[in-house]
């Protein structure tokens, strides 16, 4: 492939990235200026309507990922949904993981890593929507937690947690934290793991540029849900043990969706199955990087 055409195809990609992430920007700051107050006076009067305003709002985002122009959602197994309120426990890979939910789920909410609230216009919308303050490497937030989970349980609508707490920069699962699973054994809610395959090649972790020129498939695949009781014995031991068993079902089917995936139609391609460095074929390294830093 010749350097020209290396580089127009770079040049596609920083092209459809700057546009799909400045309508996602545009309709944030409309959304905090003018939606946020008329809604915010619509649930002094009427506070039944808060969560409708919400799931709204979910909805409107979900319709944005879903017209991405370089994303395919297919979703898989729908009939593994637990009903009622739910703990969802999702696989991170990418900074779109939340917004692929949103747009396959209703009435979500969960912690979410404390930067998103740096940004006011964002963090409007995340308190609003009833997300809460939770970093990897601190102490987890029970009593938010709790909270949460009471609120779920009074309005419906799902719990989601990225048990790993960043992304993976490798595409493989990392560690998984115990605050999802404590959450589900303390309230009886069952456990809905979703496995979220196919960012790792259209947009991983590191990456701030889009790394696919056609629209990427990205599937979502529930698995089969575990419900209450978990098992007998202390919490902390029956935390741990169904810990382990949701990461190794999820790590099983995660490597099983790989293995019959078809090519990446992009210049850039992934050196091994693995994620995270890229080049293009017999060429010199493309700088797509730009400057990107994990979570």
């Amino acid at each position: 492939m010749s350097a020209v055409a290396r580089w127009l195809d770079l040049g596609w990609r920083v092209l459809i990235t700057v546009f799909s992430w400045s309508i996602f920007g545009s309709g944030v700051v409309l959304w905090a200026i003018v939606v946020l107050p008329v809604v915010a006076g619509i649930c002094f009067f009427l506070p039944a309507t808060r969560h409708r305003l919400t799931d709204a709002t979910q909805r409107a985002v979900g319709l944005f990922v879903r017209l991405l122009p370089f994303i395919r959602i297919e979703v898989d197994d729908r009939r593994r949904l637990a009903s009622g309120c739910r703990v969802l426990v999702a696989n991170h890979q990418s900074f779109l993981d939340p917004l692929i939910i949103f747009s396959v789920e209703r009435r979500v909410r969960g912690p979410a890593r404390g930067y998103l609230f740096r940004t006011p216009f964002l963090r409007s919308y995340l308190q609003f929507a009833g997300f809460y303050v939770s970093d990897r490497g601190r102490p987890a937030p029970l009593e938010k937690m709790r909270r949460s989970a009471e609120d779920v349980l009074a309005c419906g609508g799902s719990l989601l947690f990225y048990p790993e707490g960043t992304r993976s920069k490798t595409g493989e699962l990392e560690e998984f934290g115990m605050g999802a699973f404590r959450v589900a054994q303390e309230f009886g809610l069952p456990i809905q793991p979703i496995v979220v395959e196919g960012l790792d090649r259209a947009y991983p972790s590191g990456s701030v540029v889009v790394q696919t020129r056609w629209r990427a498939r990205v599937r979502v695949r529930y698995l089969d849900p575990v419900r209450p009781p978990f098992g007998d014995g202390p919490q902390r031991q029956v935390v741990r043990a169904l810990a382990r068993r949701i990461r190794t079902q999820m790590e099983e089917e995660l490597h099983e969706m790989r293995g019959d995936r078809a090519p990446c139609r992009s210049l850039i391609q992934p050196v091994s199955p693995g994620y995270g460095v890229l080049e293009p074929p017999g060429g010199e390294p493309l700088p797509t990087d730009l400057g990107a830093t994990r979570k």
